[in-house]
């Protein structure tokens, strides 16, 4: 009776322990004791003595058990594939929590060389993962049906949540694959929350079957959604959708994506450099999409038959559609590019500004009839267009054909189309033309960065239509003043007045002593106190000339001290001498900086016209 009872007192302590990997050291924290302690199932943590510690795997950890498994490594646990295994397996219908930890390595053939979770049914929690940093997992194959470099998901409902995902490779989506489905199986949704995705990339780009979806693929969400918030993508890489590669089926399979910002991600060969998205929804809202760039159409979001969109508070600028230009002048949509499927399209409060289309479109390019698409309350200006290396200048802020795109009031467009030019078009048939005072990118508060509306902004207040949106896209309520403003920023100064000069050269490298700005160089000058403009200018209007340029590549003009923007002012060509218009914020003691990011000098001349105080 006496030992009966001493082992139902021990048997607790048996079971805990059967779930815990290592005894207090690290050199206890073996593959062997994580073997053991997934066994069952259950909830696994580690004890291996308070440090950081790393454990090679040989195995892949299949996930077979009927109590849900929950793996918690307290923020100090890497399981590393050493380039040889998948590290877990998810057998179908089974559940698996991964949380605090570090996943490397990790090495597959087709799917899921960190996480592969197989198939599940309507309803079911299929994955969760909690602060987990993802690092440079491959799946080796290329091809249309494999993918998700780190990890591959197949139906039921999947949360990723506070996670990282660096440099991992897969045929389809370089980070995540999500195998949702047309809606006649049973899958139903992914979330991912306040996670970053960093030089993700597909496997080859040289195709465009098994090369989509730098850091996400998404095939199909079965009756459910995709839904992305909070999220960073940053030079994310794949022959389509440099970011995200989204393919839907039907209502109500929708892309959700809030709050999120995309930088610096590439299309190689195909559309979308940053969001590549075709049929069922797409809501995008309170976002930022800068600096991507597409080799064909859709620098920053490529939309294709969507059963329904709406895209508000969104900010497109420094996106690039150039690299398919002759013969078949494919370069379009610097900003982004829709093929509506109806009148199913509504953008609300975006600024598309300083984007570039080696064909046309500068800013956006929809496909006819565009009056199936609704744009209200927004900002589109200083975007340029090549045409294919012609004189045209057509095309540079919008390319949308006849009948336009159907004008839902106050839409700004600078400059307007080339008067008298059959072969241009404004965006839509009744603009407000007019400078739109803009400043540079840069961090207004809020969860992404804005394009700010500069004191003296035709812009505010000039919502007459209507408010479409409670909040800007930093999440700052509107509006500030007596009506909305136009765009994605909801000012908040509207008392400073614009003063104009004499037009002055305050820059001009090619005299004097002086010296072309080096190539990937800066050169920092007087700008706010010279030309008649008083030290404590707040901003400046000015027009920036890129001489004679030996190379490709952009200028950024922002504050002497700030970080260089991530918006180019300016879009170089070699031989090509081009200028133009911006507004530029001096840094200390008024000075400004001018950055060349190109691999040759350039002489670079500014003139001011005025300036804000």
């Amino acid at each position: 009776m006496r030992l009966a009872i001493a082992l139902f007192l021990l048997w607790p302590a048996l079971a805990r322990a059967a779930g815990v990997v290592g005894g207090g050291t690290p050199a206890s924290c073996t593959e062997a004791a994580l073997n053991v302690a997934l066994a069952g199932g259950g909830a696994v943590t580690f004890s291996c003595g308070g440090g950081p510690v790393t454990i090679p795997m040989t195995t892949t950890k299949t996930i077979s058990a009927a109590l849900a498994t929950d793996v918690d490594g307290g923020g100090l646990v890497t399981l590393d594939g050493q380039d040889v295994v998948r590290l877990f397996s998810v057998d179908y219908q089974r559940q698996l929590a991964l949380r605090n930890l570090t996943l490397r390595r990790g090495r597959a053939a087709d799917v899921g060389a960190a996480v592969r979770s197989h198939y599940h049914e309507r309803g079911t929690a299929s994955l969760t993962v909690e602060n987990v940093r993802f690092e440079d997992n491959v799946c080796t194959q290329a091809g249309d049906d494999v993918g998700g470099g780190a990890i591959y998901v197949q139906g039921g409902v999947s949360t990723v949540d506070g996670s990282t995902f660096l440099r991992n490779r897969g045929g389809n989506g370089g980070a995540i694959g999500y195998l949702g489905g047309d809606g006649t199986g049973p899958a139903n949704g992914l979330t991912i929350r306040d996670s970053a995705f960093i030089g993700n990339e597909t496997q080859a780009r040289v195709s465009s079957f098994g090369a989509t979806g730098g850091a996400l693929y998404v095939d199909g969400a079965g009756d459910g959604e995709v839904r992305v918030e909070r999220c960073i993508f940053r030079d994310n890489v794949a022959w389509a959708g440099g970011a995200i590669h989204s393919v839907m089926y039907q209502s109500p399979q929708a892309l959700v994506v809030v709050d999120s910002t995309f930088l610096e991600n590439r299309a190689t060969g195909g559309n979308g450099g940053a969001i590549y998205h075709q049929d069922g929804s797409l809501t995008f809202t309170g976002s930022l999409v800068a600096g991507n760039g597409a080799f064909s159409q859709g620098g920053g979001l490529w939309l294709y038959h969507p059963t329904a969109a709406s895209i508000t508070n969104v900010t497109f600028t420094g996106n690039r559609a150039e690299g398919a230009v002759a013969p078949s002048g494919y370069a379009i949509g610097g900003g982004f590019s829709i093929y509506p499927s109806g009148p199913n399209v509504t953008l609300s409060h975006l600024t598309v500004v300083r984007n570039h289309a080696g064909w046309t479109g500068g800013g956006i390019t929809i496909a006819a009839p565009a009056s199936n698409v609704t744009i209200r309350a927004s900002i589109v200006a200083h975007n340029t267009a090549a045409n294919g290396g012609n004189p045209w200048n057509i095309g540079k802020n919008c390319d949308v054909g006849s009948p336009q795109m159907t004008n839902g009031g106050d839409v700004i467009e600078f400059p307007e189309r080339n008067v008298g030019d059959g072969n241009d078009e404004n965006c839509v048939a009744v603009p407000v033309v007019a400078e739109p005072l803009l400043g540079p990118l840069a961090d207004h508060g809020g969860l992404v960065e804005t394009v700010s509306l500069l004191p003296g902004s035709p812009a505010v207040d000039a919502a007459f239509a209507g408010c479409w949106a409670a909040v800007d896209g930093r999440g700052v309520a509107r509006p500030a003043g007596v009506r909305c403003d136009v765009g994605a920023f909801e000012g908040t100064e509207s008392s400073a007045r614009f003063f104009a000069v004499t037009p002055c050269r305050v820059l001009d490298t090619r005299l004097g002593s002086g010296a072309p700005v080096a190539a990937n160089g800066t050169l920092t000058f007087d700008a706010a106190g010279t030309c008649g403009v008083p030290a404590d200018a707040r901003a400046m209007a000015v027009n920036v000339t890129g001489v004679g340029p030996g190379a490709d590549g952009v200028l950024r003009l922002f504050g002497a001290g700030s970080a260089a923007p991530v918006a180019q002012v300016l879009a170089i060509r070699p031989g090509r001498t081009r200028a133009s218009a911006s507004i530029a914020v001096p840094g200390a003691l008024g000075r400004l900086t001018v950055r060349n990011d190109s691999a040759q000098p350039v002489h670079v001349v500014l003139d001011v016209s005025g300036y804000f105080r």
